[in-house]
């Protein structure tokens, strides 16, 4: 420094509390330590909001298994449906080959029926046939 020279330094006001009462230093100090549980109780609550999260996560995964299973059960369930469908169509069509068969049997048995009461006929008129021709007495004239 040279000689005649003043240097001014400029001081902040805090610089000039602290120095003068040591009673601030100390509450400074008391500040800065419930800034420092306030944030160790933030850290602490971050914490339980990541365990809420990961049992979130848990019960999101377990959600989806449940989902799966379900989908699962619904898809047996169509295929059980299908299933039932097809015996419902063969059911079908095992009634229209009965009913078939059952129409032509009926078909038969009329045909049958109409022959035995064609014969039946054919056998009356003859026997009448008969009769009117024993009936008939003939004489010499």
């Amino acid at each position: 420094m040279s000689v005649g020279t003043n240097v001014i330094r400029s001081v902040h006001p805090r610089e000039v509390m602290m120095k003068e009462d040591p009673m601030v230093i100390e509450e400074g100090l008391m500040v800065a330590k419930e800034g420092l549980v306030k944030i160790e109780e933030g850290l602490v609550k971050i914490e339980e909001g990541l365990g809420m999260i990961e049992e979130g996560l848990v019960k999101i995964e377990e959600g989806l298994v449940k989902i799966e299973e379900g989908l699962g059960m619904i898809e047996e369930g169509l295929v059980k449906i299908e299933e039932g469908l097809v015996k419902i169509e063969e059911g079908l069509v095992k009634i229209e080959e009965d009913q078939k068969v059952a129409e032509d049997q009926k078909v038969a048995e009329d045909q049958k029926v109409a022959e035995d009461q064609k014969v039946a006929e054919d056998q009356k008129v003859a026997e009448d046939q008969k009769e009117d021709l024993t009936g008939v007495v003939w004489s010499p004239v």
